[in-house]
């Protein structure tokens, strides 16, 4: 994973993007307008928060920035726009609402074609039985950093702000998973009021017009909202970075009759002869098939 902040010491990092009008955040914490030249919009190159870029000076008190240069971005998600994020801790409810495992599946998809690190965590613990938290377990086999979460999960919390510390970190998860649950517990005593930064958040699950970093323990926090609705080949997802991204499916791959098996209907599919012992394993499975044939129908479109 790339580091989270640019080795030029001259970069400076875009926190929000509103119509085509962008701000930095200078060494010293100060927000400052910076302006975007024609030449990248000639060039079709769009700025976007989490962008590391190099300035030069300006005559215009107001506007006292100009941009020269953005520096190569080790990712970025086009809805809504985010570039460089080192980690995405992604919030699902084990309750109310019922956990949406297609759509956990399809945001670590993502997430793994873009090169972003990825945290699960299941919250809302407290509102269901040792049963229900099996679901984590079959997320952890798998390979994946997973945590169960409730308002009393201080050891979670004293973690999870640790991790802020220097790196970009961004929220993504359905309405209702607690994500203003979460932000109040780990953002508390923070320089900047934790009502604030909930709230702006909040604001910005409705709304995909602008995105906005905040800046938290010497790093930065936004919120994704529209980031779950992105088509796969829009978000760089190719066939094979579908495959690599469920990593019990690439193990069991070489186990499969043919070399070319897509593991939908070939006999001899080791990968579905897993699921079909293991209930885990299957909805797994399920949401794999969904999401690569969703896939395939896009490029089927596109071409």
């Amino acid at each position: 994973m790339a580091k989270q902040f640019s080795t030029n010491p001259d970069a400076l990092r875009i926190i929000r993007g509103v119509g085509g009008n962008y701000w930095v955040r200078s060494a010293s914490g100060e927000e400052l307008q910076v302006q975007a030249p024609g030449i990248f919009r000639n060039q079709a190159v769009r700025p976007m928060p989490g962008d590391l870029v190099l300035c030069e000076a300006t005559s215009d008190e107001l506007i006292p920035l100009r941009m020269t240069d953005i520096t190569e971005r080790s990712n970025e998600l086009p809805r809504p726009p985010l570039a460089n994020l080192d980690l995405l801790w992604i919030l699902i409810p084990l309750a109310k609402p019922e956990p949406d495992l297609w759509m956990l599946d399809k945001m670590l998809t993502i997430a793994y074609a873009q090169n972003i690190s990825c945290r699960i965590i299941f919250t809302k613990q407290d509102l269901v039985d040792s049963s229900a938290c099996a679901l984590a377990e079959v997320y952890a086999r798998a390979g994946f950093v997973v945590n169960l979460s409730d308002p009393t999960s201080h050891a979670l919390h004293e973690e999870l702000r640790s991790e802020l510390h220097n790196r970009f970190v961004a929220l993504a998860g359905p309405s209702g998973a607690g994500k203003s649950t979460l932000l109040n517990a780990i953002l508390e005593g923070d320089y900047m009021p934790t009502g604030e930064i909930s709230e702006k958040l909040r604001r910005g699950k409705h709304t995909t017009r602008h995105s906005e970093l905040f800046p938290v323990r010497g790093g930065y926090l936004a919120d994704t909202p529209g980031f779950s609705s992105l088509d796969l080949a829009q978000a760089g997802v190719t066939e094979e970075s579908l495959v690599q991204s469920y990593p019990e499916i690439w193990d069991k791959q070489n186990d499969c009759r043919f070399l070319s098996c897509k593991h939908l209907h070939e006999p001899g599919c080791a990968v579905r002869g897993a699921a079909d012992i293991d209930a885990g394993r299957l909805e797994r499975y399920q949401a794999f098939r969904e999401l690569l044939e969703k896939d395939k129908a896009y490029e089927r479109k596109r071409n």
